[in-house]
Order: structure tokens, then sequence, then C-alpha cells
């Protein structure tokens, strides 16, 4: 394996792990919170600062969240979640 094949793979697996622990975090305080409001309060502020997502983009992303909330908070999942900041993230490059 070269060197550069070896770094991406490691960079793979780091994220993997990474991605897994917020889900369970976020899962972990969907139980602690009871309500979809403090749930998504707490989603968001985790995924943004580990993702490390510009304030732009944070902005977006809380938006989002007040708009769906209401109408369909209990489809809003940490995957899917995930999904709309790394979609958000690579429409901007």
């Amino acid at each position: 394996m070269t060197a550069r094949a070896e770094k991406n793979s490691t960079s793979k697996l780091r994220a993997m792990g990474h991605r897994q622990s917020l889900v369970r975090n976020a899962r972990m305080a969907q139980e602690w919170c009871g309500s979809a409001e403090h749930f998504h309060r707490y989603l968001f502020l985790a995924m943004s600062s580990a993702l490390q997502i510009s304030k732009r983009l944070r902005t977006e992303l809380q938006q989002h969240l007040l708009q769906t909330k209401n109408s369909f908070s209990n489809l809003l999942t940490p995957d899917l979640l995930l999904m709309i900041i790394i979609s958000k993230r690579n429409n901007r490059r």
C-alpha cells in the first residue's frame, strides 16, 4: 500500500468512527432530552462543532432545522442530518 493510499484509508476509518460516535451521542441525547426541539438543538451543536462547519452554513442548517422540526421532526434522524451537512459542504466546493 502506498503512503497516500494508507493515509486515505486511515482518514476514512477515522471519519467513520467519528460519524458513528456522533450518531450514538445524538441518539443518547434524544433519550435524555425528551423533546424534539431540545434534541435538534443538541444535535445541531454537536454536528456543527464536530464538523467545524462555517458560520454561514451553521446559520443555514439552523434555519433548516427550524423549518422542518414542526413538519417532520421524527424523520430528521442523525444520519439524515449528517447527509444534509455533507451535501451542503460538497455543494460549496
